[in-house]
């Protein structure tokens, strides 16, 4: 029904779940690979690959390559910073600063800057590199300086020597992301390789590319940003087949399940340029909420040539039925399941169709092939899980056991808090990097809406860093009458910065304060602290929740003795949690006996109030006292 012409300017799937869709994908799949055509799939579930998997025919199964993150025993390799053009170059700097950005809790342009020029600078060596080795490349200096040898575009070398430091320590955000995506050691097992899968091979060969990115297995996050990078990847190979001549450029078809999830610039240069290239789409989701962007929602209903509507509910069908001639809102509502309506072209070419079941297989000769099309693919793409965790040895720096000699340590300390004391009496201007929720500003505001909009985000950030700094002097305000040397905003030895370090005697407390920064982005705070040998870690933030999500989180990735140093409590119980290091035990004799007595020191209101009823005790004592005389 549908030719390579029609196929090319895109198809776009809507329908509410469990209703046909994908069971439409698998059998327009599997007709694809019938008639020798060479795809690809985009599922975040995994069920459509395994039902797929179960139906390839006979003569097409060494054209097969399963990507399959999960695979642990055999990892599939993909170097994520590879691009040999330079059209595929800008794409994948664009379209991975997009795909972290949105997948990030916190972000700005800072940010954007950094990892686009990381990007680039790997993009321009000699010799490459992983996502792996640009996050060494981002934290560590020596390793930074010897990369750059292997660059020769002077401008990069510029920035990282010159601009860099100047926004060095507000990059959290986008370290966090990188580690939250390379957490999983599944996905740093795949994006530790090299070499491995190359979607321009996969094109020009004609293959056809199962990519199962299972949430349950992976994370949901890192399903979508792992889908968003791939997408881009294939329009990275589209975008340099214009060296090619037209006829040179055979079909190649991407179907996308689930498509809001993988959304990135790629969406909407694809959907209005791609055809060009011979890429076409096939886009699938449930409701048109789900795309939240009104540009992509704009591009989605205007530019596919073909779009098939399963059952719809009550605002999507009173907005496509405009898109059809023969069939009404109440048409698009009503549909059973496997029932759709369907639109080629022009309002006037509308049917109803309705979709078959998955064809039978024989499990046998089913199961032979899907085998064959694993071993194929471990084969060509992928290396042994002991390969894996040597080269993942390798990438990373070599930590010895180092012996920290505490006593000089804390002297030093002591001695640079009290050549802060001299030199700063009050709270630094410089504040440790905090994350600024971000404000979207959509495109289509007018220039009052943007001002009005620019000036509130300004003004957010300001209430944040006040709360901030309010919180540290409160702080200190707390320790330096109870003997505390204090240092807000402590420089540590590697680079960081602590909140508040309060140091007596042999005693060491690293305050952190929250106010808008994620869980994951406190959790490295604390982890850094107890790298540093704190004695103690104070957690002080105003939201309950946020500290008990906090110290959930935590508690989940450092080790119970290290928790043990660990506090999580809002500022007004910082007095108290002070006050406990304050206890003094004193021997003294009452009628001959010897009495041991235990007292705490206490200040501001709660003097005040024990001061009063000592006072009143008093009083009425002497009262009773002179009556008795009378």
């Amino acid at each position: 029904m549908l030719n390579d012409e029609m196929r090319l300017r895109h198809t776009h799937i809507i329908g509410a779940t469990g209703i046909g869709k994908s069971t439409l994908i698998a059998n327009m799949m599997i007709e694809d690979m019938k008639l020798g055509n060479d795809c690809a799939l985009f599922d975040p579930h995994g069920d459509i690959v395994e039902d797929i998997l179960l139906r390839i025919p006979e003569h097409r199964k060494n054209d097969v390559i399963v990507i399959d993150p999960s695979d642990t025993e055999y990892p599939i390799g993909f170097n994520l910073l590879g691009a040999s053009t330079e059209p595929e170059k800008i794409v994948l700097s664009s379209d991975l600063v997009s795909s972290f950005k949105r997948h990030a809790t916190a972000w700005g342009d800072n940010m954007t800057a950094v990892l686009s020029n990381a990007i680039n600078a790997f993009l321009e060596s000699s010799k490459s590199g992983t996502l792996i080795e640009l996050k060494r490349f981002l934290l560590e200096d020596t390793f930074r300086k010897e990369f750059l040898q292997s660059v020769e575009d002077p401008s990069i070398h510029y920035y990282w020597e010159h601009e860099y430091y100047m926004v060095k320590k507000g990059i959290a955000p986008l370290l966090t992301r990188i580690d939250t995506f390379l957490r999983p050691k599944i996905i740093r097992s795949m994006l530790a390789q090299k070499s491995g899968i190359d979607f321009k091979e996969c094109i020009e060969e004609k293959k056809i590319v199962l990519i199962k990115l299972s949430q349950g297995l992976i994370g949901e996050e890192n399903s979508f940003l792992l889908g968003s990078i791939f997408l881009s990847k294939f329009n990275q190979v589209a975008q340099g087949r214009q060296s090619l001549s037209k006829s040179e450029r055979h079909p190649y078809y991407i179907y996308l399940d689930e498509f809001q999830n993988f959304i990135t610039p790629s969406i909407t240069r694809i959907l209005s340029g791609a055809r060009k290239y011979g890429l076409g789409l096939l886009l699938a989701h449930q409701e048109l909420g789900q795309i939240e962007e009104s540009k992509i929602l704009n591009s989605i209903i205007s530019n596919p040539h073909t779009r098939i509507c399963f059952r719809l509910g009550d605002n999507d069908a009173k907005r496509l039925e405009q898109g059809f001639s023969y069939f009404q809102q109440d048409d698009l509502q009503s549909l059973r399941i496997g029932q759709a309506i369907m639109r080629i072209g022009s309002a006037n070419n509308d049917c109803n169709i309705s979709t078959f079941p998955l064809p039978n297989f024989d499990t046998e000769t089913a199961q032979s092939i899907k085998s064959t099309i694993v071993q194929n693919t471990r084969s060509n793409y992928a290396k042994p899980k002991v390969e894996i965790d040597e080269l993942l040895k390798e990438l990373l720096p070599k930590v010895g056991n180092v012996k920290r000699k505490k006593d000089s340590a804390q002297e030093n300390i002591v001695s640079e808090i009290k050549q802060e004391e001299k030199e700063i009496p009050s709270t630094p201007t410089i504040i440790k990097s905090i994350e600024i929720p971000q404000t979207h500003i959509h495109e289509d505001t007018s220039e009052i809406e943007t001002q009005k909009n620019t000036y509130l985000k300004q003004e957010e950030e300001k209430e944040t860093i006040r709360r901030h700094r309010s919180i540290q002097d409160y702080i200190k305000t707390l320790a330096s009458p109870r003997g505390f040397l204090t240092s807000i905003e402590h420089e540590t030895d590697d680079g960081g910065r602590v909140d508040a370090l309060l140091i007596k005697d042999t005693l060491s407390i690293a305050c952190e304060v929250s106010v808008t920064n994620s869980i994951d982005y406190e959790v490295q705070n604390i982890q850094k602290c107890i790298l540093a040998g704190y004695s103690h870690i104070c957690m002080v933030s105003e939201s309950n929740i946020h500290l008990k999500n906090i110290k959930k989180r935590t508690k989940e990735h450092i080790s119970k003795e290290a928790f043990k140093k660990v506090r999580f409590m809002p500022p007004q119980e910082i007095a108290k949690f002070l006050d406990s290091f304050e206890k003094k035990k004193q021997k003294k004799r009452v009628r001959g006996y010897r009495v041991k007595s235990n007292y705490t020191d206490v200040q501001g209101n709660d003097a005040k109030d024990k001061g009063s009823t000592l006072k009143n005790i008093l009083l009425k004592s002497l009262k009773k006292g002179s009556k008795k005389k009378k």
